[in-house]
């Protein structure tokens, strides 16, 4: 059985972050003080990561300027890799830059041919942000290659419950569509029944 590949340190830098997120408290600013010391240091080793990692930390410090160039400064380092390209797709998202995050994630989503687990990170969110964006067309394209490449129907959609939110008559299930595009979508249909 192969053993998974070592966590590098990018990787634990990041996975400290996402644990920060779920935290709170007074020790917070001096982790992050520690992770952006660290993130220096991997500059000389992997400055794709290094970058990528101090844009995360300004996306959650909301310095939005630091944050894009620490990123396109990762993209640079890196060749636009799918990681670097999805990471500032999240930060992107976060500080509600939807639309450029939709075309970062799509980048990722078209990068990470020969990498499966990578391109569904992306294609999650793409998704995601068509949802968000309203982008109806988009939605479904997307959730049909969620479908394709997973053989399941994203959680947004669930081919027994279709547009209509209920499952069929036969099914046990009680499923709803959470889905805000769904719902404007089943608007849109009820309006031009009526």
């Amino acid at each position: 059985m192969p053993r998974p590949a070592p966590q590098t340190k990018f990787d634990t830098l990041i996975e400290r972050l996402n644990k920060l997120k779920l935290q709170g408290g007074s020790s917070l600013e001096l982790e992050v003080k520690r992770i952006k010391r660290e993130a220096e240091t991997l500059k000389t080793v992997d400055p794709a990561a290094a970058f990528t990692t101090l844009g995360i930390i300004a996306c959650f410090e909301e310095k939005l300027s630091d944050m894009h160039r620490f990123h396109k400064n990762a993209l640079a380092h890196s060749s636009e890799a799918p990681l670097h390209l999805l990471n500032y797709a999240v930060s992107l998202n976060a500080c509600g830059f939807q639309e450029e995050a939709l075309k970062f994630a799509k980048t990722a989503y078209e990068k990470s041919q020969t990498d499966l687990g990578r391109r569904l990170d992306a294609l999650l969110l793409v998704i995601d942000l068509t949802d968000q964006l309203g982008k109806v067309e988009e939605f479904f394209f997307y959730t049909d290659q969620w479908l394709q490449l997973t053989g399941k129907p994203h959680p947004l959609i669930d081919l027994e419950v279709g547009l209509t939110g209920k499952p069929d008559a036969g099914s046990a299930d009680d499923v709803t569509v959470q889905s805000p595009l769904i719902k404007k979508v089943e608007e849109l249909i009820r309006d031009v029944r009526d």
